[in-house]
């Protein structure tokens, strides 16, 4: 079970958004060079974004700015702006059993309920994890390395 990697992309590119719009214009270009991917795969998840209303976009001069404060932005918010069937799809069953066989014709009953119960579990903790959350985290690692950086010193 994996989650699609669209979504770690995408809180990549808040991050940096957040960290540095101030400093600097957030081209798709820009980011792409710091998450290690193409440019247009990164302009997909920066429109999807814009679409959900967590970024906005000004073309040619501007940038990507975030929209809403990361304390209300959730990880859920990210990953169904971009994958909004993505639960649902999240453990597959398989296409083609047997409906001859007992096992084969009652499959897809027998785990919807608990690859349901799943799902939602996963809905219910990315609800949970913000923005924010995520970027104190950042802080923190930034700061640790830095005061691991001095003590070599």
């Amino acid at each position: 079970m994996r989650l699609n990697t669209k979504c770690s992309i995408a809180v990549h590119a808040l991050i940096l958004t957040a960290e540095f719009e101030s400093d600097c214009k957030i081209t798709s270009e820009l980011l792409a060079k710091s998450i290690g991917c193409n440019s247009s795969a990164v302009r997909s998840i920066l429109n999807a974004l814009q679409k959900a209303g967590i970024i906005s976009i000004v073309r040619g001069v501007g940038g990507a700015h975030l929209e809403k404060s990361p304390a209300k932005v959730t990880l859920w918010d990210i990953y169904s702006a971009l994958e909004p069937d993505g639960l649902a799809h999240m453990i597959g069953i398989h296409p083609n059993p047997s409906h001859l066989c007992p096992v084969g014709h009652n499959i897809e009953a027998v785990l919807s309920e608990p690859y349901g119960r799943i799902a939602g579990a996963v809905k219910d903790t990315m609800q949970e994890i913000t923005l924010q959350q995520i970027l104190d985290r950042y802080h923190q690692l930034v700061f640790d390395s830095k005061i691991a950086a001095e003590e070599i010193q």
